[in-house]
Parts: structure tokens; sequence; C-alpha cells
């Protein structure tokens, strides 16, 4: 059985669409597929993203993005 992590997109201040229609304040046509995949670290900078970056909502959004992305700091950036 295959688990998947939600993207840090779900925590983020910028969400302004659902996981369906997955769109924020970086990407207002849609969140790049890669982005959503958790393939790309979008604390760092994202062709694109007009300068807008990942900005958790919480504490527990911080601490799920690092968990996510744990060891690979800039590692999936683009």
């Amino acid at each position: 059985m295959t688990t998947i992590a939600p993207p840090i997109c779900i925590g983020c201040a910028h969400l302004v669409g659902t996981l369906r229609d997955p769109r924020c304040a970086a990407f207002p046509a849609g969140i790049p597929r890669e982005i959503l995949h958790s393939k790309v670290d979008h604390r760092q900078p994202h062709h694109g993203d007009q300068g807008v970056t990942f900005e958790p909502r919480t504490e527990k959004d911080a601490e799920y993005a690092g968990w996510l992305f744990r060891g690979d700091e800039g590692a999936k950036s683009s």
C-alpha cells in the first residue's frame, strides 16, 4: 500500500483554491504539478512564483513542511 503525503500547499497562507482546483498567490492560474507532488520544496523560490513562496499558516504547518522535505533543504528546488 502506498501512502501519499499531502502537499505543503494545504498549510500555506497563500492558498486560495482547493486541492481540486489548486491556486495560490504565487500561481493564480494553478499550482504546478511538481509542487503538488512534493517534488519541489516551495519554501525556496520556484520558476514563475512571482516571488511568493510557502508561508505556513501555523507552527504545525511549518513543522509539516520541515518533515516533508527533511534532509532535502533546497535540494528539490528549481
